[in-house]
């Protein structure tokens, strides 16, 4: 028998600090703690059934109402018209449609679906852009290409192919006796033909070596100020602005590496005893949506999420603004400034 499709999620998450947030410090004001039991309920009904969203009816009101000893119905409805106007749920979505959802719990269901193969957002309640669930799915592999190969990926080795040689070309300028130009050649096309007749093995070297060195950042111990030695470390090949190594000979100019997410979920902290939380380190990461370049400076300039460190501080600030701050990941990199 197949496996029943399901829309909804198992589980969710929250920050430590949601009770601490000035929306619902407002609510709690307003309504007292019973707020908190019908959120966290509302929620649950959120993520359990569509996932995005729940209908704010009265079979809702009378639901929740039922798991609390001393609320009815429409305590429920004015608790959660609260928090309406305190933006924890979108205003115009419960206006319009009568539906309780926001930007992060869209942003949390896309997170958590990302590996379904059929997900979507009705157009009508979609509150976030194409660029916002890009960002959720960003761990995704790849789309593959027509011919099989993941895009941006290297090719996967065939038989026969020793590590550290090219692939058959099949380009006109390979092969053997021909020394007429391809019509309609153009410039860039010769530049990269001319940059593959490097010599395999120092390419080869270069970038295994500027690779090894920059996939582990942090070799050593952290000493007791909080900085670990060696962070900051470069090789001299990518530090030679001349274009040339420590023996003299020239070399191809290195590029920049390009951090991606997958990057960022293989680091691991230092095995040197300090307490850290570097997998809430990610999530908050997530949730503010700070590039992956951004996400390694400041794992790096906060010790591997040290616990203590201002970046800490620095995302409670940025959940109370409520997007007032327009640009999270320098603010955070200002926080680890000495």
């Amino acid at each position: 028998m197949p496996k029943l499709k399901r829309q909804g999620i198992d589980f969710f998450t929250i920050h430590t600090d949601y009770l601490h947030s000035r929306a619902v410090r407002r609510v709690m004001k307003r309504e007292g703690e019973a707020a908190i039991a019908v959120l966290m309920e509302t929620y649950a009904a959120i993520y359990a059934g569509d996932g995005y969203y729940v209908e704010a009816g009265p079979r809702l009101f009378d639901d929740l109402a039922d798991l609390f000893f001393r609320l009815e119905p429409e305590d429920v409805k004015r608790i959660l018209e609260t928090a309406i106007e305190n933006g924890l749920f979108d205003a115009g979505l419960y206006s319009q449609y009568g539906i309780l959802t926001s930007s992060g719990i869209q942003s949390e269901f896309i997170y958590a679906t990302r590996k379904r193969i059929n997900k979507s957002i009705d157009p009508r309640f979609n509150l976030l852009t194409d660029d916002d669930e890009a960002l959720c799915c960003r761990d995704m592999p790849e789309p593959k290409t027509p011919d099989g190969q993941r895009s941006g990926l290297p090719r996967r080795k065939e038989d026969g192919e020793n590590e550290g040689t090219e692939p058959t070309e099949t380009c006109p300028e390979k092969v053997p006796g021909n020394t007429q130009k391809v019509p309609g050649t153009t410039q860039k096309a010769e530049d990269n033909a001319k940059k593959r007749d490097l010599t395999p093995q120092s390419t080869h070297t270069t970038r295994h070596n500027t690779t090894r060195h920059e996939e582990n950042p942090l070799l050593k111990g952290s000493p007791g100020d909080g900085e670990t030695e060696g962070a900051g470390w470069r090789p001299a090949e990518v530090d030679a602005g001349a274009g040339e190594r420590t023996n003299g000979k020239p070399a191809a100019k290195q590029k920049a590496r390009e951090w991606t997410q997958q990057d960022i979920d293989a680091l691991q902290p230092p095995d040197d005893g300090l307490p850290r939380n570097l997998e809430g380190l990610k999530i908050n990461f997530l949730q503010h949506r700070i590039p992956p370049k951004e996400q390694y400076a400041i794992i790096l300039k906060s010790n591997y999420g040290v616990i203590g460190h201002p970046v800490w501080r620095g995302f409670g600030v940025l959940r109370e603004s409520h997007g007032k701050i327009r640009q999270p990941s320098r603010y955070l990199l200002s926080l680890c400034v000495k």
